[in-house]
């Protein structure tokens, strides 16, 4: 028999593992020509939050679920399992948290553009002057702030 093939847009997303669709965010990842050692970082970052959240299907992805994931972060010891280092009961960085956060942000942005393929926001094919489709914005780009950080760029009210 037969296998009949889905199209992506007629697809059921929402039993997909994470982790399928992690895959598939690396493989893109290449072939966009990120360099191996940011797919590298992407890799680490991205799987130990899917680690963390077990098989948890695209369905129940949401922005509660990635504040629990941000909370057990900040509370991690730092060098937690790592092969060299042993953990000495200091807690993860900031930095290192905003790096997290900063992969599962770009995450939810692919998975945005992949739900809706047709209606890029960059698509050259506009004529000048044409205005951009609105889009609703990816779920953590809405609600997820980064950590904080201490902001040590001069922002313009600084300089007066």
């Amino acid at each position: 028999m037969i296998k009949k093939r889905i199209r992506w847009e007629a697809m059921e997303k929402n039993d997909i593992p994470l982790a399928k669709l992690a895959e598939l965010y690396f493989i893109t990842c290449q072939t966009e020509g990120k360099m191996p050692s940011t797919i590298r970082g992407y890799r680490e970052k991205l799987g130990r939050f899917i680690y963390w959240c077990e098989d948890t299907p695209l369905g129940d992805l949401s922005v509660e679920l990635a504040r629990d994931y941000i909370a057990y972060l900040k509370a991690a010891p730092k060098y937690e399992n790592h092969p060299f280092h042993k953990s000495n009961g200091e807690h993860m960085s900031a930095a290192n948290v905003q790096n997290h956060v900063r992969v599962l942000r770009a995450f939810s942005s692919w998975l945005h553009r992949r739900q809706r393929p047709g209606q890029a926001a960059d698509a050259g094919d506009r004529g000048r002057g044409s205005v951009r489709p609105v889009q609703p914005r990816p779920l953590f780009d809405r609600c997820l702030p980064l950590p904080d950080r201490t902001d040590r760029r001069r922002r313009p009210e600084d300089c007066r």
